[in-house]
This record gives C-alpha cells, structure tokens and sequence, in this order.
C-alpha cells in the first residue's frame, strides 16, 4: 500500500511541475501576442532551460549507471533520430531556375519533380531562397514578396532560430530518454501492474514540458520573420499569402478561387483571449501525444495557428 501512495504522489508531482511550467511560459507567450517584445518570452527560456536541463541530466545519469541500460538508451536514441531524419519534409526539384534577387539574396523557383507542393525555405548554407513553382503561381507578385521577405526574416532572427534548434534537441534527447525509462519499468521485478503504469505515466508526465518549450520558440521564429515581412512591405500581402496557404491546404484543387481573395490594408480581429491561446496550445500537445502522431511526425507542429498569426502581424502594423 505504501508503494502505490509513493508512486501516486510522484504521478502528481510530475503532473503539477508540468503543467505549472507549460502554463507560465502559455501566459508569456500571451502577452508577446498582445504587447509585442520577444524579450518577454527570451527571459522566460533563459529560467526555463536549466530546469530542462536538470531533469534530462537526472534522467541521463540513472539511466547511464549500468552498462545495460546505457545500451537500451543508445539503441532508442539512434531509433528515433533515424525518425526524426526519415520524417524530416523533402522533395527534388526537377530543375532550379533563379527568379530574383531580394537583399542580396537570390531566389529560385524549384519546379517539383513530382506532385505538388506548396512551400517557400531559405536555405542557410547556401544563403538562398527557394519556392516551389505550385506555390509561387497561387501568389500575386507581392504576395510573393511577402513570402520572400518572411524568408528573410529567418536569416535575420538567428537568436530564435537557435533557440528552436536547441528545443529541437532537448525535445528528441527527453522522448529517448523517457522512453528508456519507461521500458526498464516494464521489466522490474517486484512491482505489480499498476505501479509499472504509474510510474511509467510519471516520466510521460514531463514530456508535455519539452513539446510546449519547442513548439512556442518555434512559433515565435515565425512570428517574428512573418514581423519583418510586415515591416518589409506592408500588412496587407502578407495577410492574403498566409490565408491563400491555410485555405490551400485543406482545399486543394481551388487554386482559381484562392487566387481571387483580397482584403482591405487592415482588418478588425475578435479580442484574442488567454483561454483560446491556452486551449491552441495544450489541444496540439495532446493530440500530439497520441502514439501514432509521433511516429508520422516525430516534431510537434512548428507553425503557429492562422489565427494568432494574424493577431501578431496586426499588432506590428498597428505598431508602425
């Protein structure tokens, strides 16, 4: 009776650290939303990583004491690194054929080898931008420029986007790392079923923890390269780009009706709430959660909902 009381309490405790982290860094990303200044959510990350961290270095040095287990943890971290890299996002070109060149960076148009496909990267070894001819003819010439300058704006937010890089890494070093521990639970002796459960839902219990950390510093990249497009050439083409490809998406084969969307220079949005951002947040982690969503996308989502992407970019042109 004594073991399922002690297992309880560190099921809960688990619970309470991961939660109380997952909502403080929800409300800093809040106000970033409605008050601007990245610095907001930097200062939170600079408190938040040691505690990150820590844990994995707990988890690290229990799991690393025998040589066995150091095996197993090897074994699981090469697996899902070759997910991760499998399930990285490609495709070929059939050809590149240089279009522009926007502050001093050259763009191609990468023709798709097969299919279509609807996106636009910036290369950071090549220093160059890329965009696939299936998005580039849905866009209007500044729509393009839009995207271009979005693009752009990762090359300049290199704080956020080693940020990103570093949360990518704690994310996939945590997911090795718990599910090592909670395959040695499985073949403990002297434990019955349900403390294996417990305990095993303990070290799952943080995993939330690492998923909002990525997730919110990846979206914060976006927003402030989506910022500096704003900033670039106005609110109003990079609105329609962003609505152009979330509608694309879940309609393709419209292209013509896409096409013709055109709003005013600014818009009215509805009052943006903590809850609607906090229930964004904690709906895609969970889903995230399922099995299956893991291993067909070993990342949680990188990009912002359409929604409070809109909200950021209004707040920057209301800004300037």
């Amino acid at each position: 009776m004594g073991l399922e009381i002690q297992s309880t309490n560190l099921l809960l405790v688990a619970l309470v650290i991961s939660s109380l982290l997952s909502f403080s860094i929800s409300i800093v990303y809040f106000e970033y939303l409605k008050k601007g200044g990245s610095w907001r959510i930097a200062f939170q990350f600079f408190v938040f990583l040691p505690v990150l961290v820590s844990l994995i270095t707990i988890f690290y040095i229990a799991i690393t004491s025998n040589p066995i287990t150091t095996v197993l943890y090897y074994f699981i971290s090469f697996f899902v690194l070759l997910l991760f890299v499998g399930k990285l996002p490609r495709f070929k070109c059939r050809k590149m054929e240089e279009f522009d060149k926007i502050e001093n960076l050259p763009v191609f148009i990468c023709y798709e080898k097969k299919g279509k496909i609807y996106n636009a990267w910036y290369n950071l070894k090549k220093k160059e931008i890329g965009i696939t001819k299936s998005l580039f003819e849905i866009l209007s010439e500044e729509e393009r420029r839009a995207v271009f300058y979005h693009e752009i704006g990762h090359s300049k937010v290199k704080f956020w986007d080693l940020m990103t890089r570093l949360t990518c890494f704690l994310w996939l070093i945590s997911v090795s790392l718990i599910l090592t521990m909670c395959g040695l639970i499985v073949f403990l002796s002297g434990y019955n079923w349900l403390n294996k459960i417990v305990f095993s839902a303990t070290y799952l219990a943080f995993l939330p923890i690492y998923a909002v950390s990525f997730m919110i510093s990846s979206w914060v990249n976006e927003h402030e390269a989506d910022g500096y497009a704003v900033r670039s050439i106005g609110f109003k083409p990079k609105a329609q780009a962003l609505i152009k490809l979330h509608v694309y998406s879940s309609l393709k084969g419209c292209e013509n009706t896409i096409s013709a969307i055109e709003f005013p220079n600014s818009f009215d949005l509805e009052e943006l709430s903590f809850y609607y951002v906090l229930k964004a947040i904690i709906r895609r982690v969970f889903i995230y959660m399922y099995p299956q969503t893991v291993l067909n996308q070993p990342l949680p989502e990188t990009h912002p909902p359409l929604r409070l992407r809109l909200e950021k970019i209004v707040k920057v042109q209301n800004n300037e």
